[in-house]
Order: C-alpha cells, then sequence, then structure tokens
C-alpha cells in the first residue's frame, strides 16, 4: 500500500479541505497489495487525496466517518449477476439450469416498468449493504427495449452504483424455428437487429459517472458467429467490456462440441474473441486448451460458486486458471439460483470450494487470494480504471467492514474474519467518493419506499 505520512508535509497536504471526507481510525487492508496497517484515509472529487498516520491535523475541517475498530478495504466488485432476479429470489430449489430458465424467465421476461426499477434497486442494495460498489449486470428483457435500458441506468444513476449494463441477446434459431433454449419463444431478432439495438443503447452510456453499457451475448450456443462478431465489433468501437456465459454446465459443453467440433472458448479464439474486453461468466467445463488461450488472451472468468452448486452444474477450475495466469472475478449470479446478493458468501465459497479437491493443499485459495480476485478480477470485467489498489489517486471505491467476533491475537487475521467470520454488513461504503452507505444507513436509496414497492408488487404480481 502507498502510505503518505502528511503530517511531515508531503503531497496532498497544500490547500484547504473544503470538500474532503475522512476516513478516520481504521485499519486500512489491501488484499490486491497484501497489506495492512492503522491509518486514515482522505478522500476529495471522488479519489484518494492521503493515506497515512499524520494526515488528520491536515484536514482539522473535513467531513469525517468514524472507521474506528473496523477494516476498511477496497470496493467489492459483483462481476456477474442478473438484476431483473431479485422478485425471483431463491427459484431453483432441486432443479438444473436446463428446467429451471423456462420455468423462470416466463415470468420475469416481461416485469413492467416498475416493478423493473424496484428489481434493479433490490439488488443495488442488497449489494451496497455487502460492500459492493459496483457490478455486472447481465441484464435481460424480452423484448429488450431502449426503454428498459433507460429505466436501468436511471436506477443505478440514482442509487450511486457503478455498473456494466451487459444487454443479453441471443439468436440461434433450433429446428422448430424458435430460439435456442429461448423459455418465452417468440420471433427471433437477428445479429442486425440486435447489433442496432446495442449500439443505440452504448450510446447512452456515461463513463465518468461509472454508467457503463456493453453488448451481453447469452452465450456461444445460444448465439450465432455474426452476433458474436457484432459484440466484439462495438465493444471495441465504444470501448466498453463485453460479457457472455461460457461452458457453465456439462450439457453446454456437449452442444459445443456439436455445433462448432470443437470446445466454446476454442471456437471464440478462432474467431478472434477472446481479448481483455471481455468476461466470461462460469467457464465451469473449461479444459486445459481453452483455460491457456483464455490465460494468453487476457480474457477474465467469473466464478460464481454459490450459483454454480445451487443449479448442480459443477466446480470451475479456479486453481488450473489461477496456474496459467487468467484473469478471475467472483459474482454471485442472479438472486433467483442464488438466493440473494451477498458478494462475501460467494467469496467464502470460492475460497472453500477447490479444497474438495485434497490432491494439492498448496493451490487453494486463502481468504487474501479470493478478495484479491473479487476486486482486481471485477474491476476488470466492470472496465473500471486501476485494479482497486488503496493508492493516492485511485478512485474512492471503499467498504468498511466491522471487524466481527474477537479472539486471541493468534488467531487474529483482517482477511480471514471479513471472508469466514463477518457478523453483519458493511458500516460504510463510498463509491467514486460518493457515500451510498454510512452507519448502516443507505443515503442513495430510500429503503421505506422501496419496501412499500416491493410489497405492493408481491400482492400484485410483476
Amino acid at each position: 500500500m502507498q502510505m503518505v505520512d502528511h503530517a511531515s508535509g508531503t503531497e496532498g497536504a497544500e490547500g484547504p479541505d473544503v470538500g474532503v471526507l475522512l476516513l478516520a481510525g481504521g485499519t486500512v487492508c489491501d488484499p490486491v497489495q497484501r497489506w495492512s496497517g492503522v491509518a486514515d484515509i482522505a478522500v476529495r472529487a471522488g479519489r484518494i487525496a492521503a493515506i497515512g498516520t499524520g494526515i488528520r491535523a491536515c484536514y482539522p475541517a473535513a467531513a469525517m466517518l468514524d472507521c474506528g475498530g473496523a477494516v476498511v478495504v477496497p470496493g467489492l466488485i459483483n462481476a456477474h449477476t442478473h438484476s431483473t432476479e431479485a422478485l425471483g429470489a431463491g427459484f431453483c430449489d432441486g432443479m438444473r439450469l436446463e428446467e429451471w430458465l423456462p420455468a423462470l424467465w416466463s415470468v420475469l421476461d416481461r416485469l413492467s416498468p416498475e416493478a423493473l426499477r424496484l428489481s434493479l434497486l433490490a439488488g443495488a442494495r442488497a449489494m451496497i449493504r455487502g460492500g459492493c460498489v459496483g457490478a455486472v449486470d447481465h441484464f435481460r428483457q424480452t423484448p429488450m427495449t431502449l426503454g428498459a435500458v433507460e429505466i436501468a441506468l436511471d436506477t443505478y444513476r440514482s442509487a450511486g452504483f457503478q455498473v456494466l449494463l451487459a444487454l443479453m441477446a441471443r439468436d440461434r434459431v433450433g429446428s422448430d424455428g424458435s430460439l435456442v433454449g429461448a423459455p418465452t419463444g417468440g420471433p427471433a431478432l437477428g445479429a442486425g437487429e440486435h447489433a442496432a439495438l446495442w449500439r443505440g443503447a452504448m450510446a447512452r452510456a456515461e463513463p465518468p459517472a461509472g454508467l457503463m453499457v456493453g453488448p451481453g451475448p447469452s452465450g456461444p450456443v445460444r448465439c450465432s458467429d455474426r452476433l458474436l462478431e457484432a459484440a466484439d465489433g462495438l465493444s471495441a468501437e465504444f470501448g466498453m467490456p463485453w460479457h457472455l456465459h461460457l461452458s457453465e454446465t456439462a450439457d453446454e459443453r456437449r452442444v459445443a462440441d456439436l455445433l462448432y467440433g470443437r470446445p466454446a472458448a476454442v471456437h471464440l479464439a478462432r474467431l478472434g474473441l477472446l481479448s481483455p474486453r471481455v468476461s466470461l461468466a462460469h467457464g465451469v467445463w473449461l479444459d486445459a486448451d481453452e483455460i491457456a488461450l483464455i490465460a494468453e488472451a487476457g480474457a477474465t472468468v467469473i466464478h460464481n460458486p454459490v450459483s454454480n452448486m445451487a443449479l448442480g452444474s459443477g466446480i470451475a477450475p479456479v486453481a488450473r486458471l489461477r496456474a496459467a495466469g487468467a484473469s478471475i472475478g467472483i459474482g454471485t449470479d442472479g438472486a433467483a439460483s442464488n438466493g440473494g446478493q451477498d458478494l462475501l458468501e460467494s467469496v467464502k465459497m470460492a475460497a472453500f470450494l477447490g479444497r474438495l479437491d485434497t490432491s494439492d493443499p498448496s493451490r487453494w485459495l486463502s481468504a487474501q487470494d479470493a478478495l484479491a480476485m473479487v476486486i482486481a478480477g471485477g474491476r476488470r470485467a466492470l472496465g473500471l480504471p486501476g485494479d482497486g489498489r488503496l493508492v493516492v489517486g485511485a478512485p474512492a471505491d471503499i467498504a468498511v467492514f466491522d471487524q466481527g467476533s474477537k479472539r486471541l491475537d493468534g488467531f487474529a487475521d483482517w482477511a480471514r474474519t471479513l471472508v469466514y467470520d463477518r457478523r453483519r454488513g458493511a458500516r460504510h461504503v463510498l463509491a467514486r467518493g460518493r457515500v451510498l452507505l454510512e452507519g448502516g444507513v443507505l443515503r442513495t436509496i430510500d429503503e421505506a419506499a422501496l419496501d412499500a414497492g416491493l410489497e405492493a408488487i408481491a400482492q400484485g404480481g410483476p
């Protein structure tokens, strides 16, 4: 961690403290840099202005957030979710993906504008309370409309939440004329029509505000090569990331082999579509060649351990991906397969799930490893600047958590406490310096109004 002692008059001590927010008295912990220590953080104009042990005197009139007895960490990024599933939380008991999808999306595919807004807000609330500052929202409505995109961007903007709104699409048609894997059927839009909608939506992005819009093909086995190539081309043109499911289930792996005569990631590589701009959700059924291609291309794989367990999809080869040098993020997936949007629960499961392979404990994820993945890999997938390190000049994306239960000094470790022994949500959360959560109170979402709206939806249906 870059520590700056401003009591000695070094960088950042000059100037008035107008507009400065001081996070005071916490144990600053940076899993990306593997560093921790008691320090204060000064935030100005959305960025970290100073970090150190002697900076409080330099900002005597600054507003202050009490971080005493807490750990201060980089803000978490949920690198794969589906916001519209908030109204169907936990809808997965005893079903695999192939039977779960039609049962779920036949209801959620056509939410009213108000139900859509409330679903987005409910997901954002849960993520913010869990220390998240942003998410990759693989956003689905059928049919997709620019009106739905505007509702999503307006909702995330008001909540102060950063997002890559990856607009889901599919265009592969089966022998019966219906969309492959599409629960609601209906007429298939062609690749050109999807690309035109993506283009119109991407023009509405606001990167300075942390609002990105990108293509979100459902997955190779549900999309034509033309649609996948259009997604990559628009991503390059607009400088926005894109996102898709990849090899989530054994059935998807089998279908890819039938369609292409090769695994899906190999097919993407041959089309020239693997790059640092793309993130690949799940990646459960990847072989050694695919892992090598993904790592070489700089693409990011998003591990969704809770959802993969809930739907019986399998265990992603995280240890092999790490050994190959691949970028990895962590996601909750949607609430309908996860049950909620608690990202730290997914971090804990990511650390534990790989240990079912008992052959080589040296390859197991530690709590700090998993936290580094959720921060650095998540930012890469979302298209945010930097890797999440808490350094002077970095965006002030910060989460503050109470340290949990007390223990003997020999057993104390901030990362293990945060991931394995967390007893409550975040105390404070800042995204780009804006306070989203203060002392456990949401500052950008009216919870009473949200709960009333959700109750009305529950009584009247979506």
